[in-house]
């Protein structure tokens, strides 16, 4: 293992970690927009909606195929050219599942609204795998608490602004 100036072996150990973690992920996020996807095109004139377990586990399986066929080598490519961020995994993610619409001739809706949802199943994995892969550092955690602690001590200071009138 060669190590960078500056890394421990446990930052390498956590980064593999998250990365592992990012593409279990991955999938699961695809799954669930695929549930809400379907679930919302399912409902019928009464307004009930019909959740299909067994079309979630199937989706689940394939896109984890997809993840190990073409998402991990995408993921090295970019990782190669060192372009890992938010808009590549976004981006990586939604022509990941257009490409599948496109080639593997799966028409689970009407062919205009197919490729845009499967573009949207696609982004939503890639969500996924950035949520994992990035915010298990506390990049997300520390933004927001950044954001809590400023509107904390906003609302302090008009608080005692208020009782001090």
């Amino acid at each position: 293992m060669v190590l960078r100036p500056g890394r421990s072996t446990r930052t390498l150990d956590a980064m593999r970690s998250r990365t592992i973690g990012a593409f279990c992920a991955a999938p699961a996020a695809a799954a669930l927009a695929f549930g809400c996807i379907s679930a919302i095109s399912s409902i019928n004139d009464t307004g009930h909606v019909y959740a299909d377990w067994i079309s979630l586990g199937i989706v689940l399986e394939v896109s984890a195929v997809i993840t190990v066929l073409i998402a991990v080598p995408a993921y090295l490519v970019l990782k190669r050219l060192r372009l890992v961020r938010w808009w590549s995994a976004l981006g990586a993610g939604a022509c990941v599942g257009a490409l599948f619409a496109h080639f593997s001739g799966v028409q689970l809706w009407p062919l205009s609204f197919g490729l845009l949802a499967h573009a949207l199943i696609g982004l939503c994995a890639g969500t996924g795998f950035w949520l994992i892969y990035r915010g298990a550092d506390g990049t997300l955690l520390s933004i927001g608490a950044t954001g809590m602690d400023k509107a904390a001590r906003i609302w302090c200071r008009a608080t005692v602004a208020q009782s001090r009138s």
